[in-house]
């Protein structure tokens, strides 16, 4: 019981650390939050288009090189 929780513990903090990380990376490109946000949920957690810029009528071709390598690893991270 006790490993459980601290399986599902370090899971949750891991992907918390990952994604705060990645949305400090992602703001430095100075778009509003919804567009920084977005892209990185979609992204991690593979669930379709962002919000804002990035969102169904728009794509990720507004962001910088540095952002879309994180993109990049993520979708890599997701077929591991």
């Amino acid at each position: 019981y006790k490993e459980t929780i601290r399986s599902v513990t370090v899971y949750l903090c891991t992907y918390f650390f990952i994604y705060i990380i990645s949305l400090l990376i992602v703001s430095l490109d100075g778009f509003d939050m919804t567009t920084n946000f977005a892209p990185i949920v979609a992204t991690f957690n593979n669930i379709g288009p962002g919000l804002s810029l990035a969102g169904p009528c728009g794509n990720f071709a507004i962001f910088s090189p540095l952002s879309k390598l994180l993109k990049l690893l993520m979708i890599i991270i997701e077929c591991l």
